[in-house]
């Protein structure tokens, strides 16, 4: 038994679902996961920070967002090991802005 779907999809050619305990699919390993990706509830790796009251600088630009996204641009929780991912930041703006610049460490 693994949560590392990484590993399931290379190490197991069929696999099992187990919802609270009970068997709710068998099939091959990606079909499985896939399945179990899709059936995931709201991601959980999200933040929502449009209306959050504490912020610094001068609010010409808002950070509103951060949230993964797999490589066929659908919202994901979980990561899978050896697959791409892509790491989205939203940002807000009133006016038009050039030469933005961040930095993430």
């Amino acid at each position: 038994m693994s949560h590392n779907l990484g590993a399931i999809l290379q190490l197991c050619s069929l696999s099992i679902l187990l919802r609270e305990g009970r068997l709710t699919e068998i099939g091959p390993s990606k079909a499985v996961v896939k399945s179990y990706l899709a059936n995931l509830s709201t991601p959980t790796n999200s933040l929502e920070l449009e209306n959050v009251p504490e912020r610094s600088g001068d609010g010409r630009l808002k950070f509103v967002a951060a949230y993964l996204k797999n490589d066929t641009g659908g919202r994901i929780s979980t990561p899978i090991a050896g697959h791409p991912i892509y790491i989205v930041l939203e940002f807000v703006s009133s006016e038009d802005l050039s030469h933005v610049q961040f930095f993430l460490t």
